[in-house]
């Protein structure tokens, strides 16, 4: 939830989801820091080629007892 912040800060481009950039639209990134990368397919980002790939968000085993819901 803060990579729109540290972006904006350090004038990065930030890459990420579609439910990232969501969030990054909502704390008013500059579109031209905004990217969803395309998947499976090296580009160049710096020195560097990265390639992203599609994986699901870990989920805590134990969720459940790190909140308290009561009414």
């Amino acid at each position: 939830m803060d990579a729109p912040l540290v972006a904006d800060i350090t004038q990065a481009t930030l890459f990420g989801s579609s439910s990232t950039m969501q969030i990054a639209k909502g704390y008013g990134l500059d579109q031209n820091q905004q990217i969803i990368p395309p998947l499976n397919q090296a580009i160049p980002v710096g020195d560097f080629q990265i390639t992203f790939i599609k994986s699901r968000h870990w989920q805590y085993p134990d969720a459940l007892y790190f909140f308290e819901i009561s009414k």
